[in-house]
């Protein structure tokens, strides 16, 4: 059988700045502290941007990652939160960045139309970052370290679905 837990981890994913709205469908990752690649419990935020989750006792690092956004957030800083006896001393408030990095997909030709929906995989010096266009064509994520090593470690891959059609597409950048 399976039996849901207590959620000992509750917050909210707030928009950048000082705006008290929540980001729905919004990736929460949690892992071990000391290991922030190595996500191990993750949930999603609901139609107002809570979330709830069940982690054992333990110190840990959380953060928001937002999931098809295009162009209009990146990630929330990484926070500690410590987990003593089934619970979080207080709600958590993520609150995610406005990107510094963005690009705009656009169809080649004499006049290029933007492409929604082409999947962008992104690597700035060892971060990596999983976003889509929107409807503009446009994409952004929040690199965290402030002078990477581009262009030797920094490339995007553009993977775009269209019918039966597929392209791939690496630069650097």
């Amino acid at each position: 059988s399976f039996k849901l837990g207590t959620p000992s981890v509750r917050g909210k994913v707030l928009e950048p700045g000082s705006s008290t709205i929540g980001v729905p469908n919004t990736n929460i990752q949690v892992g071990q502290a000391g290991s922030s690649e190595k996500w191990i419990y993750g949930t999603n935020t609901d139609a107002s941007g809570n979330f709830a989750l069940t982690v054992p006792d333990g110190t840990y690092v959380i953060r928001a990652i937002p999931y098809g956004k295009g162009f209009q957030y990146g990630k929330s800083e990484t926070q500690t939160i410590s987990i003593v006896n089934g619970a979080v001393a207080s709600q958590i408030t993520l609150r995610l960045r406005a990107p510094n990095l963005t690009g705009r997909v656009v169809a080649p030709g004499a006049s290029p139309a933007p492409l929604a929906n082409v999947n962008v995989n992104i690597w700035v010096d060892g971060e990596y970052f999983y976003t889509w266009t929107d409807t503009d064509g446009r994409f952004g994520v929040f690199v965290d370290k402030p002078a990477p090593n581009c262009p030797s470690n920094c490339y995007l891959d553009l993977n775009y679905y269209q019918s039966t059609d597929y392209t791939y597409k690496r630069y650097a950048i």
